[in-house]
C-alpha cells in the first residue's frame, strides 16, 4: 500500500537468495504516497529493504489532507506506519470546510503515527491555536480516524495552556507536570482537561486571576471550552479568589475540591474537604476574616469567587476583627455580612461566640460581622460586663466591669444603641443576673449606652442595695411585678402589677405601683413609694394600708396616706396593737413612734383604738 517515486533510483543487489534489492538510494523529487493520501517529499532518500525504513537526510515534507509538516532530517518505518521528522519539525493545519484558523505546532522532531492518529511533537513542543498555546516537554495530538480533527492533546513535562490574550472564550491557564486535554469535536473548543503534578489552573479576569493551585486538577468546561462546569483537584488544594466590586479577595485551602455546575449557569457549588482553612481579605479591612473546618460548601452564582453562602461544616473556627465564633455548622454569608451558627444533631457542643462587649452560647446564633447585631436562639446564655454609667457608679442592678450572666430562650443585641433584649418562651423565662442581683421576665431590655432597663410579663427582682448609715447591713429588695421600668437619668425603678409585692428583711408590701429611687451616687435607696391599693406587713405585727406608703431609709420613717389609712402598731406593753384609722399616720419601727392626725385631717392628734396583735387589718 506504499508507493515510492523519484527521478532516479539506485539498487543494491540482493542479499544471496533474496530476489529483491538490499537497499535503494532515491534522488531528485523523491515522493513516498500511501494509500490512505498521505505523501512524503523529499530530495534524497535511501530505502533499506530488509529493515523496510525509508531514511532522508535533507528536507523533508509531509502533507496528509489538510496538515502540512515540515523538518529537516527524518525517516519512514513501513513496519510500524511511523513517519519521523527529525529536526526543526512544523506543523500546519489548515482550517476545515467550516472555516476557523489554521493551527501551528513546532518542536525539535516530529513523530506521525499513520495507523495510530497521532503526531508525537518532542523537545520544546508548541502548538498555537486561535485561542490559547499548548506547550511542554512533548506534546502528542490525537486525531478523529481518518480526518485532521482534533481530539485529544497530551502535554508532557513543564506543560503549559497560555490563554490568548484578547481572544474570545478562551480556556483557562494551565499549568502541570502533565496535561491532558479533550476538545470538543465540532467545535474543537476545550471540553475537559485533567492537570497532574504541581498544578494551576488561572482565569484572568478584569478585577484579577482566580488561581487554584493543587497536586491534581480536573476540570469540564461548555461549549465554549471558558465556562467551568465541573472543576476537582486534590492535594494540598489552595484557591486565590482576587477582589471584585461584588465581594472581597479570599485563599481556601484544603485536602480536596469538587464543584458542580451546568452550562447555562457555570459553578453552582463547590465542596471543599479533609481540614479548611478560609481567608477573606476585605479592602480597608487590617485583620482578614478566617474561618477553619473540616469541610466548606460553597454556593456559587457561575464561579468561585461569586460565593452567594458559605457553609462551613464540622469543628468550625471562625474570627472577624474582635469576635469569635465556633460551632458544627456555620453559615457565612459576606453579601450580607453575617455569620450564623448552628448545632448538629447527635454533635457535642453548642454555638458560641464572643467579642470585646458579650460572650453568648445558643442552639443558633446569628452574628452580624459589621459589629452591629448579636442573635441568639434556643437555650441562650450570655455574659457581658457592662459600662459605667456616670464615673464608676453602678446601675440599680449591676454594677460596672463584672459580669452579667444572661439567660434566655430568644436574645438580641444592637450594637448602635447598646440595646440587648432578652425573651423568655412559655413558661421559661429570660433571667439576667450578678451576683446577688437579678431580674426576671418573659423580656427584659437592657440598654447598655443609657444604663435603662425594662422588664415585662412575670417580673422578678433581686438586689441588694447599699445600706444608709444609720440602717445597719444591707438587704435584698425582693419584687414580683407585672413591669419594671428602670431608668438610670432618674435613679429610679419602677414596678407596676396586680399587685406588685416587695420584700426587704422582715417587711413584705405590696401595692399597684412601687418606685424605688438610688441616691445619685451609690446604690443606697433614698426613697421608697407605693401607690394603690397599698399594704404593709412587719415582722407579723406591724400592718398599715392605704392609698400611698413612702420610706424614708436614712431616717426610717413611713407616711402612709389614705382614704382611709389604717395601721397597726404594736403599743408599748406589746401586748396589745394601737388600731389607727386617719387619713395620713406617720410612724417609724426603729423608734416605734407613731402620729396621726384626727380623722378630719385638720388639727391635733387622733387616738388609737387597741386591738389584738393577731388581728390583722388586711
Amino acid at each position: 500500500g506504499v508507493t515510492i517515486t523519484a527521478g532516479e533510483a539506485i539498487a543494491e543487489a540482493p542479499q544471496p537468495g533474496a530476489d529483491r534489492p538490499r537497499a535503494v538510494d532515491l534522488s531528485e523529487r523523491v515522493r513516498v504516497t500511501t494509500e490512505d493520501g498521505l505523501e512524503l517529499l523529499t530530495e534524497l532518500a535511501r530505502y533499506d529493504g530488509t529493515a523496510g525504513i525509508v531514511t532522508m537526510p535533507g528536507d523533508v515534507t509531509i502533507v496528509k489532507g489538510r496538515l502540512t509538516a515540515t523538518g529537516v532530517g527524518g525517516y519512514y518505518d513501513r513496519t510500524q506506519e511511523l513517519f519521523k521528522i527529525e529536526n526543526q519539525a512544523h506543523a500546519v493545519i489548515a482550517p476545515g470546510a467550516e472555516g476557523g484558523a489554521p493551527i501551528d505546532a513546532s518542536a525539535q522532531t516530529m513523530t506521525m503515527a499513520r495507523l495510530e492518529h497521532f503526531i508525537r511533537l518532542e523537545e520544546n513542543a508548541r502548538i498555537t491555536r486561535p485561542t490559547e498555546v499548548f506547550a511542554a516537554n512533548t506534546a502528542t495530538i490525537y486525531f478523529v480516524e481518518a480526518t485532521e480533527e482534533l481530539q485529544l492533546v497530551d502535554l508532557t513535562g513543564s506543560a503549559t495552556v497560555t490563554p490568548v490574550a484578547g481572544a474570545t472564550n478562551a480556556p483557562p491557564g494551565m499549568r502541570g507536570d502533565t496535561i491532558t486535554l479533550t476538545l470538543h469535536p465540532d467545535s474543537h473548543a476545550l471540553k475537559q482537561a485533567t492537570l497532574t503534578g504541581n498544578a494551576r489552573l488561572s482565569q484572568a479576569e478584569a478585577g484579577g486571576t482566580r488561581i487554584i493551585d493543587a497536586g491534581w486538577i480536573d476540570l469540564a468546561t461548555g461549549a465554549d471550552g471558558r465556562t467551568l462546569t465541573g472543576l476537582r483537584a486534590r492535594q494540598d488544594v489552595q484557591v486565590e479568589l482576587p477582589a471584585t466590586p461584588e465581594g472581597p479577595g479570599r485563599t481556601i485551602q484544603s485536602s480536596t475540591l469538587v464543584a458542580t455546575g451546568s452550562e447555562a449557569h457555570g459553578l453552582e457549588r463547590a465542596r471543599f474537604d479533609g481540614g479548611v482553612d478560609f481567608v477573606e481579605r476585605a479592602a480597608g479591612e487590617a485583620t482578614p476574616r478566617t474561618g477553619r473546618s473540616r469541610a466548606l460548601v460553597l454556593t456559587l452564582g457561575g464561579s468561585l469567587d461569586s460565593i452567594e453562602d458559605s457553609e462551613f461544616l464540622d469543628h468550625v473556627q471562625f474570627a472577624s476583627g474582635d469576635t469569635t465564633a465556633a460551632a458544627e455548622r456555620a453559615v457565612y454569608s459576606a453579601g450580607h455580612d453575617r455569620l450564623v451558627l448552628h448545632t448538629v444533631a447527635g454533635r457535642p457542643g453548642v454555638p458560641h461566640a464572643t467579642n470585646d462587649r458579650l460572650t453568648i452560647d445558643a442552639q443558633t446564633i446569628t452574628l452580624g460581622l459589621a459589629g452591629d447585631e448579636v442573635s441568639g436562639s434556643g437555650n441562650v446564655r450570655t455574659q457581658s460586663i457592662p459600662d459605667a454609667g456616670d464615673g464608676d457608679r453602678g446601675t440599680a442592678f449591676f454594677e460596672p466591669g463584672r459580669v452579667v450572666l444572661g439567660i434566655a430562650e430568644d436574645f438580641h443585641f444592637l450594637e448602635r444603641d447598646g440595646t440587648a433584649t432578652y425573651t423568655g418562651r412559655g413558661a421559661t423565662p429570660a433571667r439576667l443576673q450578678q451576683d446577688e442581683n437579678e431580674v426576671v421576665g418573659l423580656t427584659i431590655v437592657l440598654d447598655d449606652a443609657s444604663g435603662d432597663l425594662t422588664a415585662t410579663g412575670d417580673v422578678e427582682s433581686v438586689f441588694v442595695v447599699e445600706p444608709a448609715e444609720a440602717v445597719g447591713p444591707a438587704a435584698p429588695y425582693r419584687t414580683r411585678a407585672d413591669t419594671l421600668e428602670y431608668r438610670e437619668s432618674q435613679r429610679t425603678a419602677t414596678y407596676t402589677g396586680t399587685p406588685v409585692t416587695l420584700q426587704s428583711g422582715e417587711a413584705e408590701t405590696e401595692a399597684a405601683r412601687i418606685v424605688i429611687t438610688l441616691s445619685a451616687k451609690t446604690r443606697e435607696v433614698e426613697r421608697v413609694e407605693w401607690q394603690g391599693r397599698v399594704y404593709m406587713l412587719f415582722e407579723q405585727q406591724y400592718e398599715a394600708k392605704g392609698d400611698r406608703l413612702t420610706y424614708d431609709p436614712a431616717s426610717g420613717a413611713y407616711i402612709l396616706e389614705g382614704r382611709p389609712a389604717i395601721t397597726k402598731l404594736p403599743d408599748d406593753s406589746g401586748a396589745q396593737c394601737a388600731k389607727a384609722i386617719g387619713l395620713k399616720t406617720t410612724f417609724n419601727r426603729r423608734t416605734g413612734e407613731a402620729t396621726w392626725p384626727a380623722r378630719d385631717n385638720t388639727r391635733g392628734s387622733g387616738s388609737s383604738t387597741q386591738t389584738p396583735c393577731t388581728a390583722s387589718i388586711r
